[in-house]
Order: structure tokens, then sequence, then C-alpha cells
């Protein structure tokens, strides 16, 4: 498979021949299921004792020294990402303990500098659906009753209040932390990745339906529609960018670390919010991501501006794409991919950070495995599609390697998977995501989930679609469940603000390497004390583009038309199958599930 000059090695081609005829695997009995399943409920449960036993109520484990650490904030952190996960396994009696815990325990009122993005996934996106859960009458999981308008949503109101100064920015592009108490601080960097800007709506958009408060909905999609302004001719984002000059700091286009999750929450925010502006944005990002970055059944990253192959890597926040596939049906390049990756999956024990295709070796300064999820949740999302027996075979091989990482104290991750040298650390997603996304595919029963019923966030955190069809009003966009005949495009002429990717590119030739745990680039800046902590300006948070009377809807920012100073440069005609796929697939109810723009805990 060509990638410029380089070439996928033929040892990792001929594995993934042999693998291509994984239609044929063994047939698994319901009874194998069922017990695979219970093997997973014994490895999440000793994970999730050992969490409360060592580190709680710290935000994660360290399993190796069997203590805590801080680092996400200091309000128990794996707690409330895993609340959702012990209602979906059916642990009613923790689950209410924990929900009731949290109430009376957490405050948000700290002197904390925290990632909007993390914070935003795994805490304000564990307590809503956790209040959902806990409200929905058909499961009950709170026998001592619940309040709609209590429990955990007044603690996701205020989380979320302190987070949206962080978008109250003249560009739309959020910044990439704020301290909970004092706000952005003076000299906050300005960079931020496009996964962080894109991936807020769901999380955002429930609160707005469940309060009415419009500002949080319109907040998120003026950060993704303003993300989205700054696309290449070719429909590319890169992976970093000056949110005061729009120019991008790392013009590296991909569908992995820095921008995978704005793909995953156009989709996603279509199908729960409703609406044509984010089914538009998907619609033309992902027929760039067919036509410019995939080779064979791998993806690599390319230059935002010339598409040209700048690094022919597989990493591992990929390995979400095969599942995110088969949620609009495009199930043939989707299976093609997951048996590519599982693959490497099988070559290594597990996956790595970054693997070089080109050399065929793991990529240097990405070599550790911290028990990410993205490879389980694409098995559980093509088995439910298909229900083909080799997914539960290689989530079988999966959960085989991870309870090959299990210690006294909980589950290590790996600093090096090819030394297989251990890592002091077992991040909440392992809990609320890894162990949640096995546990449904080898689950048989669906006593507590219901598939269809829900879109999972990137953090795997159930939110009900019911809610964006009951309550669309709020936001005066159309319902999920009306059937989309065709992808909308504008005829307007983009933002003013939006110039062209080649007057916006900083040069980046070399790629930032990621830390173990990294979903973004750098960590933020330490902040100082003197930003205030001020809302966005009500009506001035709306889904027009930032660049005032000049500037375009975010309609007409999801444009497919060339971008500004590209006059007689038409963009690539994306495949024929995506328009419809995109477009009608998406009203058929399918669930949705998960995203990394990870920093370091450091």
């Amino acid at each position: 498979v060509a990638m410029g000059t380089s070439r996928i090695p033929l040892l990792l081609l001929s594995t993934f021949l042999a693998l291509s005829l994984g239609e044929d695997a063994e047939p698994i009995s319901r009874l194998e299921r069922v017990a695979l399943r219970e093997e997973v409920r014994a490895l999440f449960h000793h994970g999730y004792d050992s969490y409360m036993t060592h580190a709680f109520p710290a935000d994660v484990l360290l399993p190796l020294s069997c203590a805590g650490k801080d680092g996400w904030g200091s309000f128990s952190m794996t707690l409330i990402d895993t609340l959702d996960t012990l209602a979906l396994l059916g642990n009613a009696t923790e689950f209410e303990a924990r929900v009731r815990w949290v109430v009376e325990h957490v405050s948000f009122d700290v002197d904390q500098t925290v990632s909007l993005f993390e914070t935003t996934i795994r805490a304000l996106g564990g307590l809503l659906s956790a209040h959902l859960l806990a409200l929905d009458p058909q499961l009950g999981l709170m026998r001592a009753g619940y309040h709609a308008r209590g429990g955990l949503l007044p603690l996701a109101v205020d989380l979320a209040s302190r987070l949206l100064p962080a978008l109250n920015t003249s560009s739309g592009i959020p910044f990439g932390s704020i301290n909970l108490r004092h706000g952005v601080a003076p000299d906050e960097a300005v960079v931020t990745c496009t996964a962080a800007a894109g991936t807020l709506s769901l999380e955002f958009g429930t609160l707005s339906r469940l309060t009415g408060d419009g500002r949080y909905e319109a907040a998120a999609l003026r950060a993704a529609s303003a993300i989205w302004s700054h696309r290449s001719r070719h429909n590319l984002l890169g992976a970093h960018i000056d949110l005061r000059t729009g120019a991008w700091t790392q013009a590296d286009a991909g569908v992995g670390r820095g921008i995978d999750s704005f793909y995953e929450y156009m989709l996603k925010a279509h199908m729960l919010l409703g609406g044509d502006e984010y089914l538009a944005m998907f619609h033309d990002s992902y027929a760039a991501t067919a036509m410019h970055l995939r080779r064979g059944p791998w993806y690599v990253d390319t230059h935002v501006v010339s598409a040209q192959v700048t690094w022919p890597l597989f990493n591992s926040l990929q390995s979400f794409w095969p599942g995110m596939q088969s949620l609009i049906g495009d199930m043939e390049p989707a299976v093609e991919t997951l048996r590519a990756f599982h693959t490497l999956w099988l070559y290594l024990g597990v996956h790595p950070e970054g693997f070089n295709l080109a050399s065929g070796k793991v990529q240097p300064g990405q070599e550790g495995y911290p028990l990410r999820p993205e490879h389980a949740e694409s098995l559980f999302y093509v088995h439910r599609a298909t229900g083909g027996d080799e997914w539960l075979r290689a989530g079988e091989q999966v959960m085989r390697a991870l309870q090959a990482l299990v210690v006294p104290c909980g589950v290590a991750s790996l600093s090096d998977v090819v030394a297989r040298t251990q890592e002091d650390v077992m991040e909440s997603f392992f809990l609320s995501e890894t162990l949640k996304y096995l546990f449904l595919l080898f689950d048989p029963d669906d006593a507590v989930y219901t598939h269809g019923k829900y879109v999972f966030t990137t953090e795997a955190h159930p939110l009900p679609l019911a809610l964006g069809v009951h309550n669309a009003s709020l936001v005066h966009m159309p319902s999920f469940g009306a059937l989309v005949e065709k992808v909308p495009s504008s005829h307007h002429r983009p933002s003013a603000l939006a110039t062209t990717a080649e007057e916006q590119t900083t040069p980046s030739h070399t790629q930032a390497q990621p830390t173990a745990h990294s979903r973004t680039g750098p960590p933020p800046a330490a902040a100082g004390t003197a930003a205030s902590r001020q809302s966005p300006a009500g009506d001035a948070v709306s889904r027009q583009s930032p660049a005032g009377d000049s500037a375009s809807s975010a309609g007409d920012s999801s444009s497919r038309q060339s971008r500004a100073g590209d006059a007689g440069v038409s963009a690539p005609r994306p495949p024929s199958r995506v328009e419809w796929l995109a477009g009608l697939a998406l009203s058929r109810g399918a669930a949705a599930g998960g995203s990394r723009c990870r920093r370091s805990t450091g």
C-alpha cells in the first residue's frame, strides 16, 4: 500500500491478509459469551475496588504504589467518570451510594487549573450520564428516590458554568484550560487542539436540553464552527491552532491524536441534537479523510494545505475510527481497517501510542500503552453492526492482554509495549470506557443497556437519544427523528475570518511527541489568579461565526466550496456512498461511542 515513497512492511500486510479470513472465526456460544462477560466484570471490580481501597478520593489510582494521585482537578475524577459503568454493569447498590456521595462531597469551587477537554468529557459527561440513568424509572437504580432538578444536575451546571468562560474568545475557539475558581489566566496558552474545540457539543448540548439554558449548546456549536472555518481547501483540519490568529501551529491532518473526536462529535451531535450544521461538517470532513488520509486499511497524517503525507503513523487514538464508521453503515472500510488494527494488536500484544507504518517499528517516544479503550470500542460497534463472531474472538484476545497487566492493587499501564515495562498509573478511562465496551461486547442480555437508545460520548458516557427529540425546540433545531434526505451545503462565501489555510499555517516539520496519556499536545500553562470567571455575553454566544457582520453562519462555514483565496480550485468530490450514508443512515437511530485529545496528568 503506497504512502508517498514509503510502504507498509510486508510482515504487516501478510498478517493482515491472513486475518482477512476472519469471517470464518470459530463460533462462540451464548454460554461462552456470558463467561467472558463475567471475566470482564471481575476485572472491572478488581480495578474499581483497588481504586476505592487505595486511591479514593484522589483522582486516579497508582496500582504499583497502591496509592492515589490527584492531577485532574482533585475531585475524585475516577469515581465521577465511572458512575455510569456501575449502572451498566448492574451494580445498583454501589451506583446509588456513590451518586449520593458525589452530591454531598464534591465541589468544583477549587483553585485548580484543569483541561477544558478532559474535564468536559470525564467529569461533566460523567455527571450528566449518571444523572439521566438515575432518573430512568425503568432502570430503578435509585431506591430512595431522585429528583430531576436535583441530585447531580446542580453540580453539572456549576461545573459547566465554570468552564464556559474558556469558550468566550473573540474567535470562538476556546482556551485549552481554565482555573475553576479564577477563570482563564492572563498568560494562558493560546494554542489549542482541534479535538478540544470540537468535543463539547454532546455534554454542553445535553446540559442546555436539561436546563433550558441555551448558552452552553450555543457556545459549543460556535466553537466547532470556528475551528471548521479554518479548514483548508481540501476540507482538512490541522491538529493544533492559535486561537487568536487562526494559524495552524501543528499542520498535520489526521484521524487520530489532536483531531479524532472532532469527527466523532460532528456525527453524534447531529444524532443527539439535530440540525444541519453538524451533519454538514461531518459529511465534508469525513469525505476528506477517505480521499486524502486513507491508504488501504490504514490512515496517515498529511499536511493540511498540500495533503502530502507528513507522518506514515498509526496512533492508538485512530482505533475509534472503524466503530464510528459502523454508525453510518460504511461497513466495508470499517471492517477492513478494524482487521488491520487488530493485526497490529496481535503483533505487539497491545497497541502502542504510535507505530511507524513505513519502518514497521514502534515510533520512538510513543512506546506506551495507557489502557486505552478505542480498540475495544470499535470491536463493540462493529460486532453490533455485523454480529460476526470474529469480533468476539478479537475482544477475548484484548481481554486476555488486559488480564496480563493485573497487579495486586489494580491494573498497570505499560510504558513500553516491546520491553513490557509497567507504568504506575490506571487512568479513569480504563474503568469508564475500556472495560465498559468489553462488557457490552460480550453481554448477550443488555439487561441495563439498550442498543439504539443511547449515544455514547467520547468518554463512553451514554446519553439517551430521546433527549434531543423531545427538547429540540430549545435551540430551534429540527429533531434527530427528521429524515435527512440530502446533505446540506452552503452557497455563500466563507467567513471573512476564514482566511486560507496557506495563510494561516505555521510550518510544522516535527510531530509533537505525546506523553503516555496525552490527548493534546503540551499541557496548559500555569494559571494565574487575576482573570475573572465571567460568563460569555449572552446573545454574543450565537451560532454565528465570530467575525461580526461579515461572518457567515455555522451553516455557511460548512460549505464545500473552495476556501477564500482558492478561486478556481474545486474541492475533491467525495465517494458517492458518503452522501447518502451520512444523511440517511444517521436517522435510523443507531447508538454511538468514543476520542482522544488527552494531555499528561503531570
